[in-house]
């Protein structure tokens, strides 16, 4: 029942693609590869201008497809080397998803850049977006990146639902597997952290996205957002944001 749950709860793919980063103008490569358990799995490949690279990490709905403007707002503004893929159940990607199978694929990814030659792995920085933030930071446990990038990160399940009730928490150890716990990752992760988060963010308040940054023990940037919400930081920050990826990767990972 708990797995059941987790996937009506807090994984909402979507399986087909809205379109491609064709539709931006900006050239990518079709990427399958597979995972330890394996799953297939698909990905963009999209070559940078720059030495470093960013393997992003999207949030728990939709599919790579759904955030076609900030890829090309990335690829054009910071000019960095970028990595997109779709986690189990998402897109084009076979199997449903589940907590341990989003790191699995988190592995798989960084494993797919890691290997080609023209990816110099110092200079790799992991950029999660919500729930990918979460992905992103248990990632770079054992997998040290350059730098991490995270927007509107969330503590963890079970803080998540601390901060709205006690009945929540109770629901939520009983019935759901699934923790993603950021904070006990974070707090393990001595890379260079940027941490994005809306104002107003009605899915996760700013203040538990502080908490993520608080955590983070290395050199750290706070960057909130006014007038932004949960989903759209890079479209009210507009140039900022991307200003603000740009000063952080040339001070930490160029």
């Amino acid at each position: 029942m708990a797995l059941g749950l987790d996937r009506s709860t807090l994984f909402f793919p979507d399986r087909a693609l809205l379109s491609t980063p064709e539709s931006r103008g900006v050239e990518y490569e079709d990427v399958w590869l597979t995972t330890a358990d394996d799953v297939k799995l698909h990905g963009w490949w999209v070559p940078g201008q720059k030495q470093t690279t960013l393997l992003w990490f999207h949030g728990n709905a939709g599919n790579v497809s759904f955030r076609l403007d900030l890829l090309a707002g990335l690829v054009n503004r910071v000019g960095c080397g970028l990595f997109v893929f779709d986690y189990r159940g998402y897109g084009l990607s076979e199997g449903q998803p589940t907590e341990k199978g989003t790191y699995l694929d988190a592995q798989a990814a960084l494993d797919w850049l890691r290997n080609r030659d023209d990816v110099d792995s110092s200079k790799i920085v992991y950029y999660g977006v919500s729930l990918g933030a979460s992905v992103a930071a248990r990632l770079g446990v054992h997998n040290p990146p350059a730098a991490l990038i995270l927007d509107a990160p969330m503590p963890g399940v079970i803080r998540m639902a601390r901060a709205k009730s006690r009945m929540l928490v109770l629901l939520s150890k009983l019935f759901l597997r699934a923790r993603y716990d950021t904070l006990a990752a974070i707090r393990c992760v001595q890379s260079p952290v940027l941490v994005f988060h809306g104002e107003i963010d009605e899915v996760v308040p700013i203040q538990l996205g502080r908490e993520v940054y608080e955590a983070a023990p290395g050199p750290k940037e706070w960057r909130p957002i006014p007038g932004a919400s949960h989903n759209d930081t890079y479209t009210v920050a507009g140039s900022a944001y991307f200003e603000a990826i740009k000063e952080f990767l040339a001070k930490y990972a160029d």
